[in-house]
């Protein structure tokens, strides 16, 4: 087994308190292979791993080299999405949330850019500084929708129930009798 050295570096320039180890390894490039890209939709990869760790566990060891396990996987995975799926029931629609948003939206797309254009080149300092601008206003638009719809919520409450209604419901709820 090779041995291999890394560089291990500390991220500490995100955008909250977190931090990040960045580690590079250096590894020597292989011939390009034509591979098929296959797309599943997001409703049905859990399903897909399902699938794939009964198909490995069964034929577990059973490869002479890595191309027939490739191949194995390829079948596998495409008689899986040919596979007709069954029809989930119909949703009930979404609320209208400050997620949805159409400016709220936008910034997040904004800030994902700039995001990006960073992350390419960190010496980028206006990029950088774009990112911050672009999080604090995203943050405070998100704390004006919250806020516009925690005042809508409480309209509503108050149309349909009294204050005390509300209130003994939620102790009841949390053991406490009157």
């Amino acid at each position: 087994m090779p041995t291999y050295t890394a560089e291990t570096l500390l991220v500490r320039s995100l955008l909250s308190d977190h931090f990040a180890l960045e580690t590079i390894l250096p590894v020597q490039s292989a011939l390009a292979m034509s591979r098929r890209r296959l797309t599943v939709p997001p409703s049905r990869i859990v399903g897909l791993v399902v699938h794939m760790v009964a198909w490995y566990a069964a034929v577990k060891g059973s490869f002479a080299d890595a191309e027939e396990l490739y191949d194995g996987l390829l079948h596998t995975i495409e008689g899986f999405i040919a596979t007709p799926r069954v029809l989930a029931r119909a949703h009930t629609p979404r609320r209208c949330t400050y997620a949805t948003d159409p400016v709220i939206l936008n910034c997040q797309q904004t800030l994902a850019a700039y995001q990006r254009r960073w992350q390419v080149n960190p010496a980028d300092t206006e990029s950088w500084d774009a990112t911050v601008t672009v999080a604090r206003h995203l943050t405070d638009l998100g704390q004006q929708e919250r806020k516009k719809y925690w005042v809508f919520f409480l309209d509503q409450l108050r149309r349909t129930r009294s204050l005390r209604e509300v209130w003994h419901h939620v102790n009841s709820i949390r053991g406490k009798s009157r």
